[in-house]
């Protein structure tokens, strides 16, 4: 299994749900693995929470909706699946430093952020110890075979 490949599936799965309820459970179920092995991947490979990840892509989400639509506010909470507009205010100003009907105006735009790319490269632990390089080791009667993933 190619964990790189999992995870940039996944930011697309993201992407294409956003207006859906999203959650850690759903999305590691859409790719057959547990929820903690998940997160864990997601996390180390992207550096942010899975729910902070979600968060952070339907902000960007609301750029477009805000910029170019004729929703109220509440609407684009609703439509983005924020719990209330006061919650998608609140963390629409600690993610761009205004609030989201700063934008309504002609004089302030805010370009939205393209789907991040996957870089390549060791994950490690809190330890640092790399992660992803598994050995597994089938025990037979006979002998021991090493499998590399």
């Amino acid at each position: 299994m190619d964990h790189y490949k999992v995870i940039e599936h996944a930011l697309v799965n993201i992407e294409d749900n956003i207006q859906e309820p999203l959650s850690l459970e759903s999305i590691a179920k859409t790719f057959n693995m547990s929820k903690y092995y998940f997160h864990r991947l997601f996390s180390a490979m992207m550096g942010c929470s899975l729910n902070n990840y979600i968060l952070s892509r339907r902000l960007n989400a609301s750029l477009q909706l805000i910029q170019h639509e004729n929703l109220s506010l509440t609407d684009i909470a609703y439509q983005l699946n924020f719990g209330t507009q006061s919650s998608f205010t609140r963390a629409f100003k600690r993610q761009y430093g205004v609030a989201p009907s700063s934008l309504r105006g002609k004089d302030k735009n805010i370009p939205q952020e393209p789907i991040p790319q996957i870089v390549k490269r060791p994950i490690k632990n809190i330890n640092g110890d790399i992660v992803t390089d598994f050995t597994l080791t089938r025990i037979s009667n006979d002998s021991v075979e090493r499998y590399c993933l």
